[in-house]
């Protein structure tokens, strides 16, 4: 480990190793490479590991609630400013998978017209699995043709890979 700077500490290493294959085969002395870094600052650890050929990326991070509000905000000011391409952008990259574009992401919201939307109540956060959840109320008023109308749901994110996404929400139902 080197100290690369106030923030960074960097972490660098090879050796060699013998493994057993899961496949019962013979042991085999294969090359191990560590490369990463520990951000103290943000409390993150990265680090690129190679075992042979094979290639693995891990990343920490520190959930923190206060950083998933501020992003819980911007996913309802992008809802609310019809942003729709800057909401993808914001989505979980498992979120993401399920539409073929940005485009058809847009038009699969583009019927609703949002005159507002503003979070509600207390988060809550939670973990499974090695993940963070956070769920967020929320306060809309919609355009309808009958005039405009109040609804809440619960906005999803998720803490993956060091960052907040916008994992979803539930259906929109009437305020009470």
């Amino acid at each position: 480990m080197t100290d690369s700077g106030v923030d960074a500490v960097a972490i660098s290493a090879s050796t060699s190793a013998q493994f057993v294959p899961i496949s019962g085969q013979p042991l085999s002395r294969v090359s191990v490479r560590v490369d990463g870094a520990i951000l103290q600052r943000e409390k993150v650890l990265t680090m690129e590991i190679w075992i042979g050929g094979t290639h693995a990326h891990f990343q920490t991070g520190n959930a923190d609630p206060a950083t998933a509000t501020a992003f819980a905000e911007q996913v309802v000011a992008s809802l609310a400013q019809h942003d729709w391409i800057v909401l993808y952008a914001m989505l979980a990259p498992e979120a993401q998978a399920s539409f073929k574009s940005e485009q058809q992401f847009a038009s699969s919201l583009s019927a609703i017209d949002t005159l507002e939307a503003t979070l509600s109540g207390s988060p809550t956060i939670s973990s499974a699995n090695g993940f963070s959840y956070y769920a967020q109320g929320i306060s809309l008023k919609v355009k309808e043709s009958s005039g405009i109308r109040a609804y809440t749901t619960t906005l999803y994110l998720v803490y993956e890979t060091g960052r907040w996404y916008f994992l979803g929400n539930d259906p929109a139902v009437p305020a009470p």
